[in-house]
């Protein structure tokens, strides 16, 4: 079934690419092991290297605009300092996806996603999808996966893949999109394979309720994913000790659905 999945790439002729400090690549070729694709790995801090973080601002540009793409020594200190990577696809030798990866130094079993992107003439391949498997293989030795997206943003239907429940942290955020939700999730044995196997699972609006406000008494609920005054509400409850989890997504109509459960 994999090599089926992956089949539907072969005109792409994809290799990966890591931009990581050399003292580490001994232990990302442990834990990657198992991709099934070539690796280049890059030293940021060497000429060609350069060069490459050039291209990676390209294509960050392509994908948010002008402006909006990290400056190059961002690139350069994920990839020479510290535990940071930042990694993706080529495509015929030219970055098509990228991913971020940001350690956390009070819990070495967490590994957080800080950036995801793809070359917006590849989207509807289903890069993104191929992309974070990649980012789970990186980190497999890791327990936690943590990530920041948008309510508006359609990753969300990507990382519903993820076989464990998407355990909401945060909503709301000064740094980043106000509309933003902060996830963590179990990464699962045999990344790569597993997520590209899963399949996100589906529900019906007429299952749950569709609320206005965050009810007492029911377990699983539909929330608009624009009201942004109700997620703030369940961000309150969050930081007094409730737990909630995202479990889907669905749209009816221009109106977005996310699927809550209380945990």
């Amino acid at each position: 079934m994999l090599t089926d999945f992956l089949g539907k790439y072969s005109d792409l002729q994809l290799e990966a690419y890591v931009v990581a400090n050399r003292m580490h690549w001994d232990k990302l070729k442990i834990n990657l092991k198992t991709l099934p694709y070539s690796i280049r790995f890059v030293d940021a801090g060497s000429y060609r290297g350069q060069d490459f973080v050039r291209e990676m601002i390209s294509l960050n540009e392509k994908a948010y605009g002008v402006g909006m793409a990290a400056p190059s020594w961002t690139y350069a200190n994920f990839g020479t300092i510290g535990a940071g990577v930042t990694s993706g696809f080529l495509s015929q030798g030219v970055p098509v996806s990228k991913f971020n990866i940001v350690g956390n130094a009070m819990d070495p079993e967490i590994a957080h996603e800080w950036t995801l992107l793809v070359d917006p003439d590849f989207q509807g391949r289903s890069l993104a999808s191929l992309t974070v498997a990649f980012a789970l293989q990186m980190v497999s030795d890791k327990k936690y996966f943590t990530f920041l997206t948008q309510t508006d943003n359609s990753a969300i239907n990507t990382y519903l893949k993820f076989p464990k429940p998407l355990q909401i942290l945060a909503y709301g955020f000064v740094h980043t999109k106000r509309n933003s939700f902060m996830f963590k999730t179990e990464i699962p044995q045999n990344p790569f394979s597993s997520f590209l196997q899963n399949l996100a699972k589906e529900y019906s609006l007429e299952d749950y309720p569709i609320v206005k406000m965050l009810p007492k008494d029911v377990s699983m609920f539909w929330v608009p994913a624009q009201n942004h005054q109700l997620l703030l509400d369940l961000n309150e409850q969050i930081i007094t000790g409730g737990s909630f989890s995202l479990r889907g997504k669905t749209t009816k109509g221009t109106t977005t659905y996310l699927l809550i459960s209380r945990d």
